[in-house]
């Protein structure tokens, strides 16, 4: 696919993608079905986001250029950090909207997360690569922090030079939520009040585990942020390594980091197409007891 169609894909795939969490309160903090495909206007153009290392920033970018050019979602502010008086930071919008259309106006939280699930004797927890983030801290962080910005004093003052009636609240949160490679073979996925059903599944492994893998008949691409968010699709074999090779570059990688690799895992289809057939990372074989 093109670049264009590349951003294209990414934009659907921020606004379309299963949510991560599933919300209990009494506010609907998550965009409708129905209202999202009234907005996705068809061949809404765009300029290309600025490519971050940071993922969360990348996608901001990709969302924030779309409104930028959209017809009626007009984008108040992006990223707009709001101080105390004593000029001290209290939060950040991610984004203040004005649907001019339907006169909603929006203070909208993305979050773009990839958890692992760890479990003990008697417990679980979803962790991140870096293990200090969590999925527990970041869901809290979300309902109690991000989104109540709207709320306080300083952030109601920052918001009345657009308007002083009711802003509604979203939160878009995508990822993937990866299980041990063993139990998403089997489906047995995990079924909480925080976590929406239908999440995005896929699977980690450890690298000393790895030779797992050589006797899959598929093929491996290397995932390098930002390019983090949308299942792979290629139209030749550049940067497409088979089984072997994917488990002899692995290795030698966990030989000198700790550094955890994110890998599609791709099938060849009859017109000559690599598609995403599965999600995976690999961690240190010490995760997670220390931070990748």
């Amino acid at each position: 696919m093109s670049q264009a169609e590349h951003y294209q894909s990414e934009l659907d795939w921020l606004l379309n993608s299963p949510e991560i969490f599933q919300h209990h309160s009494t506010d609907s903090l998550q965009l409708n079905s129905r209202y999202l495909d009234e907005i996705q206007i068809a061949n809404s153009a765009f300029e290309a986001p600025d490519i971050q290392p940071r993922l969360g920033l990348y996608a901001e970018s990709l969302l924030a250029n779309w409104m930028k050019s959209h017809p009626y979602l007009n984008l108040l502010a992006c990223n707009k950090q709001i101080f105390n008086k004593d000029k001290q930071t209290i939060g950040a919008f991610d984004f203040l909207v004005h649907d001019s259309q339907h006169d909603l106006w929006w203070h909208w939280e993305l979050t773009v997360k990839y958890y692992l699930l760890h479990q003990t004797n008697d417990s679980h927890q979803w962790i991140g690569p870096d293990r200090r983030d969590t999925l527990t801290r970041k869901y809290k962080h979300l309902l109690t922090r991000q989104i109540r910005l709207s709320d306080t004093p300083e952030g109601k003052q920052y918001l009345a030079q657009w308007h002083t009636g009711e802003w509604q609240k979203a939160i878009i949160a995508r990822g993937y939520l990866f299980y041990p490679r063993a139990q998403w073979l089997k489906q047995d996925f995990i079924s909480d009040n925080t976590l929406n059903p239908e999440h995005n599944k896929a699977w980690w492994l450890h690298a000393k585990d790895i030779t797992e893998l050589e006797n899959e008949n598929t093929y491996w691409l290397i995932r390098k942020k930002p390019d983090w968010l949308i299942p792979a699709l290629k139209n030749n074999d550049s940067e497409i390594q088979n089984s072997k090779e994917i488990v002899s570059m692995l290795k030698q990688h966990f030989e000198n980091s700790v550094r955890a690799i994110m890998l599609s895992q791709l099938e060849k289809t009859p017109s000559g197409q690599y598609t995403e057939i599965s999600r995976a990372i690999i961690v240190p074989d010490n995760w997670p007891e220390i931070a990748t």
